[in-house]
């Protein structure tokens, strides 16, 4: 590329920029208490008209749609019927960062955005990575206020090698929450699930089918896992 072409680019970008400066997409934190949930914006111009979605990664939910958004003076302003949520926002052209408040149920946080680059994985040389000693289902309970709670832990190893994981709170229906992240460190575990402001921190057994430990959300809270075993598989 000649050094004309890429100037050409260059002002190209520029001109983008500049005609509209919303488009393309934000990220940014909203942090209610304990919880952390990053969020996703994707703005387009559709023949003039601006139109949004917005992704919330730690909750596993993507395009949620936007019902109207709209960028005059730098001043940004979005509406979400779906999720009762409302934003408000000012831009900042020369550093592009909005900073804004996000109001949804009453209540209001600060929420700040960004632009937004996907990271790209590395290309993955050779078979998938195998299943670890403690993928699988994990079950306990959790006694609150005089209630008990029955919560799985699914934790599986992905094709790169890395440990993931999902939530089911069985007594709530609520089935595939995804964990933000899981550590391990010998024995020790850690599952952390921003979204809702909760941590799991357990420690595997030689057997590798209970895990001793804390479950965290707001206070405390003695949670024992055992590894379910799979059902067994019918008869011929």
């Amino acid at each position: 590329m000649n050094v004309r072409v890429c100037a050409l680019l260059l002002a190209a970008s520029a001109a983008v920029w500049a005609a509209d400066p919303i488009v393309g997409d934000w990220s940014g934190a909203l942090r209610p208490g304990n919880a952390e949930m990053r969020l996703i914006l994707h703005v387009k111009n559709d023949d003039g008209k601006l139109s949004a979605s917005l992704d919330s990664i730690d909750q596993g939910v993507k395009g949620i749609p936007v019902d109207s958004i709209t960028s005059t003076d730098n001043a940004v302003t979005f509406d979400m019927s779906q999720i009762g949520g409302h934003y408000e926002g000012k831009l900042d052209p020369e550093k592009k960062k909005i900073a804004g408040t996000w109001s949804q149920a009453g209540q209001s946080f600060p929420l700040n955005l960004e632009p937004y680059v996907a990271k790209t994985k590395p290309t993955r040389t050779g078979p998938p990575a195998k299943p670890s000693d403690i993928d699988g289902s994990w079950q306990g309970k959790i006694d609150v206020g005089g209630q008990t709670l029955r919560v799985v832990f699914n934790i599986k190893t992905d094709e790169d090698g890395q440990l993931t994981a999902t939530v089911d709170s069985l007594d709530q229906n609520i089935y595939g929450f995804p964990v933000t992240s899981v550590k391990r460190d010998g024995s020790k575990l850690t599952l952390d699930v921003k979204a809702l402001g909760a941590v799991y921190n357990g420690t595997v057994n030689e057997a590798k089918d209970k895990m001793e430990g804390v479950f965290f959300q707001y206070q405390e809270y003695s949670l024992t896992l055992e590894r379910k075993k799979p059902a067994d598989k019918p008869k011929p």
